[in-house]
């Protein structure tokens, strides 16, 4: 069975997920985030470009988007996290 290949029964699928779930995380691993160099040097100038910034309305316009954006985010993370809970009960309950 090629790796690209999935089918639905409860054995197959059993066996996929064993296959490449070898050295499987703890329970919370995927949830840390291990920014690398370049992202962490790309945050710190976009913070410092904030900073300097004198316009008080471009920093309002700013403010606002990012509370928007913040809330998508967060629900959307919320409904992914519940997903994975969801499948991954689906799984403990098949062993």
């Amino acid at each position: 069975m090629a790796d690209s290949q999935w089918t639905c029964t409860k054995t197959v699928l059993t066996i996929q997920v064993k296959r490449f779930c070898n050295n499987p995380m703890g329970w919370a691993d995927w949830m840390q985030v291990t920014p690398t160099t370049e992202e962490l040097f790309e945050v710190e100038r976009s913070v410092r470009e904030v900073n300097k910034c004198d316009d008080e309305e471009a920093l309002k316009m700013l403010c606002s988007a990012l509370v928007r954006q913040s809330w998508h985010q967060s629900k959307l993370l919320s409904q992914a996290v519940g997903r994975i809970g969801e499948l991954d009960a689906k799984i403990a309950t098949w062993d």
